[in-house]
């Protein structure tokens, strides 16, 4: 394998170890820690063009967590226990790997500072401390006054100890001398939020990330503090960033929005690069990263398919200040991809496209850059993008759907240290669709025209069947006003008829009535003057003769003031008038006789002089009979009785 690149799979595309967690070269011996294993391989590695000849350890299988070197031991941290390694003998001796007894699934080991032949671990059970017993490492015990466990803890320049839970926040562990409890534990406040504040060793000091940049605990205020420098070299991050410190004093920072490399300069100064070594920001196994700094030329780093080396041997190169971009290639995209433009410094022509490929593809490179990832491109395109992008380690960009239009495809690149270089360009045409040429616009002017005159056409024999429609239901509606006011002047015609009809039957009633009064009266007189033409010629006495005379002038008399048709009259007089007289008796039952004859009179419209002769009663008896009536009838001062009863 040739390592001279700076960035290259240790392992190659064919890992069969899986992903990668930890790393540790002792007595050239390359030890790598996966999900699946320990792994070993000789070191240095070889500079061939064959890979590794890797070998697992088959005592130590399943994750491995941490791998740590203390007091000339191997010791590894996984998640069946704690085992070590003792380097100084062969791997071919099965001998070599113990496990130490009584621990489960173990995070990490670190040497305490201030207490040799000790070790503190944490596992899933807890911390714990490891002494070292003839030569051996043993489990010494378990330490009481914290529960929570994890792999992100520190020892200080004071013994303390720092604990980072991801969820719970960051807490401050002081050991007791027996080393068996943690005789204080201090939940540090200061930080923005609890959750995923990372904790990191650099220069003997522990610096914390988390939301809002890097802090430092201020023992002296008993708080935490922004930490300037760290900000300062890093900028201010908005998240968590583990922090590792190389042998050199190099500053690694990574996350998985973020891997920058800070080296320190002469004057103890630091210069950033967030792009050297970006390619591999996406294969980080983001919280668990581990950085193997095997010499002062090359890293290795753990990745989601095995390990990367870094080779940053020529550390200038990476800051390089000037850079040249070329388009690589230009290509139609859609069902079937066609180079139009391979790699040329200069353009010559401009293509016209036809408009079904107005999907095109641009690819682009800064060719005499060490490392593509570490440069940021820029690009727009003119009269469609309304400015740059945003700078990004994308080197492609494709356009689909482009309108009709001469276009300029322009990109630019930028180093680690910010230098931007000159544009290149690419300029094509994009032609216009069959239903967007002359031709087209012609043919679609004629079918505009003859729309219009369809229109024209279509709304003109609406419009006279519209018309022809109203007439019809104009005329319609006139014959129905006919028909009805026809149907109305008959029922008018009809009415007056009947109304005319009722009156003359009335008149005749009248008459009749009259008439028939008048006959009784001239018969019953005709009568009495038989009687006394026949008692003359009988030469009766004249006694008789004047009885019969008396007689006759009192039946004129009592014809006159009495009237024995009276309840025939009335009977007539209710058919002509509807029951007139019955119904005045039902509503007005205190009349008398005269008082209903004098109603019957003044509803045929009799007056005073021409009721009193038929009363036989004086004009006056009248008019005091009419202000009785009035009074019988409730009738006030201003109602007329005459239209009262002819309206009754």
């Amino acid at each position: 394998m040739v390592i001279n690149s700076p960035v290259y799979n240790l392992l190659g595309n064919s890992n069969l170890c899986g992903t990668g967690y930890t790393s540790l070269v002792k007595d050239k011996i390359l030890y790598l820690g996966s999900n699946q294993g320990l792994y070993t391989t000789d070191y240095p590695i070889k500079n061939t063009s064959s890979l590794p000849d890797v070998k697992l350890v088959p005592q130590i299988q399943g994750q491995i967590w941490n791998l740590s070197l203390i007091d000339n031991v191997v010791f590894v941290a996984t998640n069946n226990g704690a085992y070590v390694i003792d380097a100084s003998t062969s791997l071919s001796n099965r001998n070599i790997v113990t496990q130490i007894e009584g621990l489960t699934g173990t995070w990490k080991l670190i040497a305490l500072r201030k207490r040799p032949n000790y070790i503190l671990g944490c596992s899933y059970q807890g911390f714990f401390i490891l002494k070292k017993d003839k030569k051996q490492w043993k489990l010494r015990n378990f330490i009481q006054g914290f529960s929570e466990n994890g792999g992100m803890f520190e020892e200080d320049r004071n013994g303390d100890i720092w604990f980072s839970h991801w969820i719970k926040g960051v807490f401050k562990l002081s050991l007791n001398e027996n080393l068996d409890k943690f005789s204080k534990v201090e939940a540090i406040e200061g930080f923005y939020t609890k959750q995923n504040n990372t904790l990191s060793v650099i220069n003997n000091d522990i610096i914390f990330s988390g939301d809002g940049g890097f802090f430092r605990y201020d023992s002296t205020q008993g708080k935490v503090l922004h930490s300037e420098k760290e900000e300062k070299i890093f900028d201010l991050h908005p998240f968590s960033v583990n922090l590792y410190e190389s042998p050199q004093k190099d500053i690694w920072a990574a996350s998985k929005n973020l891997l920058s490399v800070a080296f320190r300069q002469t004057d103890n100064s630091y210069k950033s690069n967030p792009f050297a070594f970006s390619s591999l920001k996406s294969r980080l196994v983001n919280g668990f990263e581990q950085f193997n700094f095997v010499d002062d030329k090359h890293v290795i780093v753990n990745t989601e398919d095995g390990f990367a080396w870094l080779n940053i041997a020529d550390t200038a190169q990476l800051f390089l200040d000037s850079v040249h971009v070329s388009i690589r290639k230009v290509y139609l995209t859609g069902e079937h991809n066609s180079i139009i433009n391979g790699y040329q410094s200069t353009q010559n022509t401009i293509p016209k496209l036809k408009h079904q490929g107005n999907s095109i593809c641009f690819e682009f490179v800064a060719s005499d850059f060490i490392d593509n990832e570490a440069v940021n491109y820029s690009f727009m395109l003119k009269n469609y993008d309304a400015d740059w992008s945003s700078f990004s380690n994308k080197n492609s960009k494709e356009y689909t759907k482009l309108p009709q239009g001469t276009y300029t495809f322009k990109v630019r690149a930028q180093t680690g240290s910010g230098k931007i270089s000159e544009e290149s360009s690419y300029t094509f045409t994009i032609l216009p669709a069959w239903y967007q040429t002359t031709v087209a616009f012609v043919v679609y002017l004629i079918l505009l025209l003859l729309l219009i005159l369809f229109i024209i056409y279509d709304i003109k024999k609406r419009s006279k069947k519209t018309i022809q429609k109203i007439e019809e239901q104009k005329d319609l509606e006139i014959q129905e006003v006919e028909q009805k006011k026809e149907t109305e002047i008959e029922k008018l015609k009809k009415q007056q008829l009947e109304h005319d009809l009722r009156h003359k039957s009335r008149e005749l009633a009248h008459s009749t009535m009259n008439l028939i009064r008048k006959n009784e009266m001239l018969l019953e007189v005709s009568q009495d003057l038989n009687k006394t033409i026949d008692n003359l010629k009988t030469q009766k006495e004249p006694k008789d003769i004047l009885k019969y005379l008396l007689k006759m002038r009192d039946n004129i008399k009592q014809n006159i003031e009495q009237d024995n048709n009276w309840k025939k009259f009335e009977e007539n007089f209710d058919v002509v008038y509807e029951n007139y007289l019955k119904r005045l008796k039902e509503n007005y039952p205190s009349l008398t006789t005269a008082d209903r004859k004098l109603c019957a009179y003044l509803k045929m419209g009799l007056s005073s002089k021409d009721i009193a002769p038929l009363l036989n009663i004086s004009f006056r008896s009248v008019e005091m009979g009419r202000y009785q009536l009035r009074k019988k009838l409730n009738l006030s001062h201003d109602d007329n009785l005459t239209i009262f009863l002819q309206d009754f």
